[in-house]
């Protein structure tokens, strides 16, 4: 990994250190290096503050799970996604406003398997994204993609 300081992108742009590297083993790297400056007081948030807040959320999405108003509750549709996927099935949202509902709502089992299209994404990123799981794991995976009209 190479790090250097006090550099400039343009005339403009001044960043303080640049890190030019593999990303995998970079951020291990800057991660290894908090732990030795920093191990006696990590982590530097305490996780339960937020156990409130998640309980509310997950009160909130059981709810309205059997919800049969007209339109549909994002609840409930998320409610029927989750116990239609699998737990290592992987949901693809797409851009749009559904996302925060995914975001917010959809309950993962394992890690990596909500996938949301963020920042500068164009349209159409599940399309493409549908075929990642079985090139980059080379199996079967079942892969759902989002749509949801209205949210």
């Amino acid at each position: 990994m190479l790090i250097s300081n006090q550099r400039r992108l343009t005339s403009s742009i001044r960043f303080d250190v640049d890190v030019v590297s593999d990303l995998a083993d970079g951020l291990w790297q800057i991660n290894e290096e908090i732990n030795r400056r920093h191990g006696e007081i990590l982590p530097l948030f305490d996780i339960g503050k937020w156990a409130e807040l998640r309980q509310t959320i997950v009160d909130d999405l059981a709810a309205e799970k059997d919800d049969d108003s007209f339109p549909m509750k994002p609840q409930r549709i998320l409610n029927d996604v989750r116990a239609f996927m699998g737990d290592n099935d992987i949901l693809l949202s797409d851009v749009g406003a559904h996302k925060m509902w995914i975001a917010r709502y959809y309950q993962c089992q394992e890690a990596n398997t909500c996938l949301i299209s963020n920042g500068f994404c164009t349209m159409g990123l599940r399309c493409l994204a549908r075929l990642v799981p079985r090139w980059r794991f080379r199996i079967a995976r079942s892969c759902r993609s989002a749509v949801m009209p209205g949210f």
